[in-house]
């Protein structure tokens, strides 16, 4: 399982590894192709406790892949996908802005 192997790099390294943690630099090329394989499986049998025909529902077909996808790719993309460069600008002139700004970055097409 590639899952058990990044855990295990990232146990060597001595690196947490919490929901919310970013471990793109301990992910190697080709991983996360074989992650969403594993994934995929995994969410068939969730597919199958839940007694969804996943054979012949055609809505169902593909559902456990494109679900695992989504996971790694969209939902928790922040985690697998290395940080973007932020940069910290003065605020502190008479004109400055008391609000928040929010600025997203551009997702990476699949």
């Amino acid at each position: 399982m590639i899952s058990k192997t990044i855990k295990d790099r990232l146990e060597q390294a001595d690196k947490r590894y919490w929901a919310g943690d970013n471990i793109s630099e301990h992910i190697q090329p080709g991983e996360l192709d074989q992650l969403v394989d594993e994934l995929s499986d995994k969410f068939s049998g969730v597919l199958d406790s839940l007694v969804i025909d996943q054979t012949n529902d055609p809505n169902s077909k593909g559902t456990a892949r494109r679900l695992a996808k989504m996971y790694v790719h969209e939902l928790m993309a922040g985690r697998y996908d290395p940080m973007p460069p932020a940069t910290a600008f003065p605020n502190d002139s008479d004109e400055r802005y008391d609000g928040m700004l929010v600025v997203r970055s551009e997702l990476k097409s699949m």
